[in-house]
């Protein structure tokens, strides 16, 4: 999702949440694909950063994520309506 943005220079942000591969097709690329298409689009609405949510239990998640460079920066918090 590309989110518009009034800071930064007014450049859009883009949001990678919910993202997941079916346990029978991980660790065959589709994840990296799915990663790579979402960062082009980010990059082609010039957004300046992808925020990418994921769950804290989501250990292996994480590690694909780190080896896409993505890196761990905030804690988040929310609330459900």
């Amino acid at each position: 999702m590309v989110v518009p943005n009034l800071s930064n220079n007014a450049l859009p942000w883009a949001l990678i949440e919910n993202m997941v591969v079916d346990a029978a097709f991980r660790r065959g690329g589709a994840g990296r694909q799915l990663t790579d298409y979402a960062v082009k689009r980010a990059e082609e609405a010039r957004c300046y950063k992808i925020q990418l949510a994921s769950t804290n239990s989501r250990k292996e998640a994480h590690a694909f994520h780190r080896s896409m460079e993505f890196k761990a920066s905030d804690k988040g918090f929310r609330l459900y309506l």
